[in-house]
Formats: C-alpha cells, structure tokens, sequence
C-alpha cells in the first residue's frame, strides 16, 4: 500500500511494509521508499503520521501512480555509532 504524507518528518511518497501495535510507540508503520524493498523508517507513530496529513493513494493496476506534485521522502543516513 502507498500512502503519502504531506507535512512534517514523514513527508512524502511511502510504501508500508507493516503495521503493528507496540508498547513505545502504539499503533506503528514500518515504511520504505516506493521502489525499494529495504526498512526506510521504523515505528512511525500512526497518530503523527495522521497529523501530518496522512492520505492512502488508492490502489493502480499496472500504470502505478502519477508522479506529478509528489515529493519524495528524503533518504536521511543515519550517524555512526562512536565506539
């Protein structure tokens, strides 16, 4: 499933690997960039990415979805642990 989040720090075009209900973070999504396989961004909090402007794209056949007015989440690379 697509979705697409339209402020904040989940902005823009995801894909949903999962959805679960976890003791830290409640209801949760684990999401990934549209064209990727790998865990983008874990545990996001449903009721943040709801307040930011949560929207679920309705599902396509083989033409996907338009691009056009859609930005794409920005890929954020994590520090390295210091030893």
């Amino acid at each position: 499933m697509l979705i697409k989040v339209t402020a904040g720090t989940y902005q823009g075009l995801w894909r949903v690997i999962s959805a679960k209900d976890t003791q830290a973070y409640g209801k949760a999504l684990d999401l990934a960039l549209p064209d990727s396989q790998t865990l983008e961004r874990g545990n996001a909090p449903l009721r943040k990415l709801h307040a930011d402007g949560l929207e679920i794209l309705p599902q396509r056949s083989l033409v996907g979805h338009s691009a056009a007015g859609i930005t794409y989440a920005a890929k954020r690379t994590r520090k390295p642990k210091s030893p």
